[in-house]
């Protein structure tokens, strides 16, 4: 699942009522072909339901304050910024905008809020 939150009692009808035991839960956005992060379905319930999951492989995320760029710590609620073979390479006849979303580095700047934890 993704595209919005999936609130707990949704997931336990997904699971009970669909059998789809091994439904999980997905981030990520267009431009990041299009997950990032993704549980599985050996994760608990309760991690499951309430977080999108680990990083993909050849993938990186760090979580930045919006402003000065710099990573914040573990727990901590900011912007989840992406990198790795997934993102575009950039917005199609939009050099502004490409230059507004993807850093000199290859990071693609979501937009979204989000923690990580250890």
């Amino acid at each position: 699942m993704a595209g919005s939150l999936c609130l707990t009692e949704l997931m336990k009808k997904v699971l009970s009522e669909m059998n789809l035991t091994e439904m999980g839960i997905g981030y990520g956005m267009t431009e990041t072909s299009p997950l990032s992060t993704q549980t599985r379905h050996v994760t608990s319930f309760g991690k499951r339901e309430s977080t999108v999951g680990k990083i993909l492989l050849h993938t990186e995320i760090k979580i930045i304050h919006p402003e000065t760029h710099q990573v914040v710590s573990l727990g901590e609620t900011r912007e989840l910024s992406t990198r790795g073979n997934c993102v575009i390479l950039g917005y199609w006849n939009d050099p502004k905008k490409t230059k507004e979303s993807i850093d000199t580095a290859g990071w693609m700047h979501s937009g979204d809020l989000a923690n990580m934890d250890d």
